[in-house]
Parts: C-alpha cells; structure tokens; sequence
C-alpha cells in the first residue's frame, strides 16, 4: 500500500473516532459485498450497481432527516479512485451536510476492505442533492436546519452552500451555451484516424418494470408480493390436490361457457367501479389504466 493511501486512511480513522463521539442522527452506514452478479466482464464492481447503493443510503440519511419521502434531484461529478473487485467489501457513509428549505445536501464517502488482507481504501466522495415530496395536499415540505457539531460538519457546512451556488451557476452557463447555439470548430488538422461521433452512439429501452422501482411504492409492491404468494400457493394446490378434492378453478367446455362468461363480466365491473384507479396511457381513443 502507498504511502500516500496509508495517510488518507489514517486521517479517516482520525476523522471517525472524533464523529463517534459525537453521533449524527442523519448517519447512515452499508456494508455491501460485493457479488458476481454485481460485477460486470472484467470482475469489477459496477459502477451502475455502486451507484445504486450509493443513492440508497443517501436517501434514506435524506429521510431520516426529512421525516417524509425524498427523491434525488441531481449528483455531483464523481471520481473514482480505485476500482473495486468481486469478494472485496464496499463500506458507504451517507449523512447530511446541509438543510435549506425544501432540498438538502448529502455527502457520501465510499471506502473498499480486503476482509483477507485487511487493507482499507477510500473510492470516491460524492455529493447528492435531495428534495422532499410535496404532502397528499400538495404542500411543500420545510426541512428542519442542520446544526453541525464536531469541526469537519461545520466545513461541509459552510462549504455546501457554496456548492449549491455554484450548482445554479453551472446549470445558467449550461442553458446559456445551448440557448446562443455555441459551437466549437473542428480541428482541420485531425488525420484519417479520427472516429465520427455517430459511431460511437450506443441507444438503450427499458421497460420499467415492478422490480426497478424504489421504496416509496410500498403499497403497490405489498400487493404486488400478496398476489404471488396467493399464485403459489394455489399452483401448489393444482399440483397436490386428490381426485376427491374440489378444483380451484372450473374448467372451461361448451355447457358451462355462459356461466364462465357471467362471472368474467362480473369480476370487471367491480374492477370498473374501484375509485383508485389512475391514467396510464391513452392510444388511438384507448385508455389503458392501472
């Protein structure tokens, strides 16, 4: 290990035995090992799935301060310092910096452990910022101040609402470049080698499906697991059920079709009368609800 790593690790023992002292009610800390299913071709962790463990604890240090549901409104740049391997444990630190009105900045410090030869790491330091959710009356939610205790919270402190200027500064030159229709001259020198950017386009679909969505859809995906354990069960006893028992279902033929029928219509009229249903698409006069 370099001299310059053993340095950063021992500040950050430092830095923890002084904040254990002084406990942060917005702290969150994950652990994650890190499985073959979370690399990717070369048996690294990736950066997708890091990301995604790393907007987790974030929100809910986010949520523990906010007392409601909170939802990611931007990240900031992040560097990765060192790449993290399959069997290696990612240890993520999330706690909030600084609260304004309605939104609040959380740090995030990610460091990597070899459980066999005990060597420690530091990945990468990032900064999100989180918003809360507006009431079912549609009221905006203010967020209580943040009230920095040990030395290192009163620098994030101060220095987030720098960042948070800085952070609409950066997104004005950004509207203003587009808006003026800037644009840089290619070099004329670039020789054949040079690749056009169109090769280099690569275009994604998905399909959001149950399984992507966050922990805010907790009724919704409370159902969801009711069904299937309902499908499982009654498929176990398709399976197990005797000759004797009574069917779980009754088996379509011609002289009962009129029966099937009534009872189809009438499982979606009730459907028809629920009140909580909401507008998902609507095509050619069709509306499709859920």
């Amino acid at each position: 290990m370099s001299s310059r790593t053993s340095d950063c690790l021992e500040e950050e023992d430092g830095e923890e035995e002084e904040e254990e002292e002084n406990y942060n009610p917005t702290e969150v800390k994950m652990s994650q090992i890190v499985m073959p299913c979370h690399s990717n071709h070369r048996q690294e962790l990736s950066v997708g799935q890091l990301l995604k463990w790393m907007d987790s604890a974030a929100c809910l240090s986010a949520e523990r301060h906010a007392g409601s549901p909170c939802v990611t409104a931007s990240m900031d740049d992040i560097h990765f310092e060192h790449t993290i391997s399959v069997g290696q444990v990612v240890n993520i630190r999330a706690k909030v910096n600084r609260a304004f009105n309605t939104s609040m900045e959380v740090g995030i410090q990610v460091n990597c452990e070899d459980l066999f030869s005990d060597r420690h790491w530091r990945v990468c330091h990032a900064y999100a910022t989180f918003v809360t959710q507006r009431t079912s009356t549609g009221q905006k939610v203010t967020l209580k101040p943040i009230v920095p205790v040990t030395q290192k919270e009163q620098v994030e402190y101060s220095v987030a609402a720098e960042r948070r200027r800085v952070r609409m500064v950066h997104d004005d030159i950004i509207k203003d470049l587009l808006s003026n229709e800037w644009v840089q001259q290619v070099d004329s020198s670039v020789g054949p080698s040079a690749v056009a950017a169109e090769r280099t386009r690569v275009e994604s679909v998905e399909l959001v499906l149950p399984p992507h969505a966050n922990h805010q859809e907790g009724q919704r995906r409370f159902q969801e697991a009711t069904a299937r354990k309902k499908i499982r069960l009654d498929r176990k006893y398709i399976i197990s059920r005797t000759q004797g028992e009574v069917p779980l279902s009754v088996p379509w033929d011609p002289t009962n079709q009129v029966y099937l029928s009534f009872n189809n219509v009438s499982a979606l009229k009730m459907l028809a009368a629920r009140s909580s249903w909401r507008l998902s698409c609507e095509k050619d006069q069709v509306c499709a609800s859920h």
